[in-house]
């Protein structure tokens, strides 16, 4: 918990201390040393970690206890207040913004990186866009499960499965035998989607201090699931084409608990590693022995078919494959799974039943149907989405040529670096103009990236066009 004071004005601030510890890593940057701060800053305040109405601390105590001049603070509260994330007045200090409040635009600038994503109308005219969350509809065939309702059968049972619902944690290891990774039963934990997976990881895996390396720019929730157990992130730079080196860089320099990577449809650069770049990574954990967290939520989503997990390349001990059918299916569902080796599962049946003791069992039961017909259902859904990623990146080329866009092979999301400008300021101008995207700092786990945002494509065609048209104005406006 942060360590509050109460001023004399009964408004709460936030110690010199408090910042720099939540901040931790903001030096490992690009650019001046105000830049770095600003960035780092605004990537918390995304997060929630530093929190709307809040006051942060004199530019000269902060500078005291981050060990840098007056006025490298002062630029970084100044690049803040462009960005309106914060705001100051003589005498009263500065603050951060109610803009940045739950129930506020925070939440629809923040998107899927904020902790309280609210529900958002998708639609036409009068009604704001989400082109940051891929929040996505349920395909037909979920309808049709839904309202056949709940087989009698499972009533008859508690509903209580730790572990998760038996046939179904069958059926997730047939999914990875047919890729190439022999599983069984005993391999599977179900969990309520992939980001209570990574959640129940970092939990069992990292204690307070902990350093555990994570690919920047990564998942927003995994920033967050880590940041939660207090472990110390170091960030692996993705901003080039991938260097392997930087991996093997990141895992010699400091003793590092655990690797999370998204090596097939990465979040959100939407790259795929190769064969070779997967085994020189493995060969780097396997070097300095550090445990892989591999998360595929994304993987099912390759317009070519998913490469083999990395498992498939190192000793059962050493890998942890995240999953889930939010992307593929639904996000209602709630249905994700943890593979990984037998002793790792029994512990982490001891949480997950602290947590909530078992998912959802009726989800549970129509996500063992789903899988019965996957391979159709999986192609209908990739084939839709590849045609709405085309469609985005013809509406970015009309509306919005001057900007760099890596076209995507598979995946939900477009990620585009602005040419000029602030992608924090975008993001608020944006949701003003009743389109939400996500900035790229909410990305970072040091605040960069405020020159991308990551846009999804998931929406109906009619729908992202006015979003492109509403995006194009938000731009102009700036």
């Amino acid at each position: 918990m942060l360590s509050l004071v109460t001023t004399n004005r009964n408004v709460l601030a936030l110690s010199a201390g408090e910042v720099t510890r939540t901040i931790s890593g903001w030096q490992d940057g690009d650019g001046s040393l105000a830049e770095r701060l600003a960035n780092a800053m605004s990537a918390a305040i995304c997060r929630g970690e530093l929190a709307a109405g809040w006051r942060l601390p004199p530019e000269r105590d902060l500078a005291a206890a981050l060990a840098v001049g007056r006025n490298t603070v002062a630029e970084a509260y100044r690049r803040l207040r462009a960005r309106s994330m914060v705001g100051r007045r003589q005498g009263s200090g500065t603050w951060i913004e109610p803009a940045f409040a739950s129930g506020s635009p925070r939440e629809q600038v923040v998107g899927a990186g904020g902790h309280k994503l609210k529900s958002l109308d998708v639609g036409g005219d009068g009604h704001r866009i989400d082109l940051a969350a891929a929040l996505s509809k349920a395909p037909p065939a979920l309808e049709t499960m839904l309202a056949a309702g709940t087989p009698s059968d499972l009533l008859h049972h508690t509903g209580y499965w730790p572990l998760g619902y038996p046939p179904l944690r069958t059926a997730v290891a047939a999914l990875f035998c047919r890729r190439g990774l022999p599983t069984s039963e005993d391999n599977v934990l179900i969990t309520s989607g992939a980001r209570q997976a990574i959640a129940l990881a970092a939990f069992e895996l990292c204690r307070p201090g902990d350093l555990v390396a994570l690919e920047d720019p990564t998942f927003p929730g995994a920033i967050d699931a880590f940041r939660r157990v207090n472990a110390r992130i170091s960030p692996i730079s993705m901003d080039t084409a991938l260097s392997v080196g930087s991996y093997a860089e990141a895992l010699q320099a400091a003793p590092v608990r655990a690797l999370y990577v998204m090596s097939t449809v990465h979040n959100p650069t939407g790259r795929t590693l190769s064969r070779d770049q997967r085994l020189d990574i493995v060969r780097a954990a396997r070097q300095h022995d550090v445990l892989l967290i591999e998360d595929e939520t994304l993987a099912e989503l390759t317009y070519d078919s998913a490469p083999p997990p990395l498992a498939t390349l190192a000793p059962p001990q050493s890998v942890i494959t995240i999953g889930s059918l939010s992307k593929v299916y639904w996000g209602g569902l709630r249905v994700g799974w943890i593979r990984a080796a037998p002793p790792f599962i029994d512990r982490l049946e001891r949480l997950k039943a602290i947590v909530d003791l078992s998912s959802s069992a009726p989800s549970q039961q129509i996500a063992v149907e789903l899988l019965k017909q996957h391979d159709e259902l999986r192609a209908q859904r990739v084939s839709e989405l590849r045609s709405r990623s085309t469609l985005l990146l013809d509406l970015l080329a009309e509306h919005l040529g001057e900007w760099r866009v890596s076209e995507p092979r598979g995946g939900l999301f477009v990620w585009a670096r602005l040419p000029h400008g602030s992608a924090t300021e975008l993001a608020v101008r944006a949701s003003q103009n009743g389109v939400s995207v996500l900035h790229g700092p909410a990305t970072s786990p040091i605040g960069r990236f405020d020159d991308h945002v990551r846009i999804s494509f998931v929406n109906e065609p009619d729908t992202l066009i006015e979003a492109i048209s509403r995006l194009a104005r938000a731009w102009r406006g700036l």
